[in-house]
């Protein structure tokens, strides 16, 4: 599985003392592309029709997921064990 591990912070990365609290170190952030990573290994161990009736997904909405035509939605992170959090990066001009 392709689940990034949360990096390891650096002068440069600065978390907020909500931040801190909330990324206990207990969870990890991982990108959306973690979480199709985490779907297309259960796809490869079972099939789409079982991972999706596991899910409560239809099989072509899973397809679609799987190919990048539909996103991850909160429900179906949910489902998986995750949650969804919004995070902001300033963007830095050279």
């Amino acid at each position: 599985m392709a689940i990034s591990e949360r990096p390891e912070k650096t002068k440069e990365m600065k978390l907020s003392a909500w931040a801190e609290r909330f990324l206990d170190g207990s969870e990890r952030m991982v990108t959306e592309h973690d979480i199709l990573d985490e779907l297309t290994d259960r796809v490869r161990d079972e099939s789409q029709r079982a991972v999706a009736a596991a899910l409560g997904l239809s099989t072509p909405y899973l397809n679609d997921i799987l190919h990048g035509r539909r996103g991850i939605s909160i429900t179906l992170a949910e489902r998986l064990g995750w949650k969804r959090v919004v995070v902001f990066v300033r963007h830095v001009r050279s």
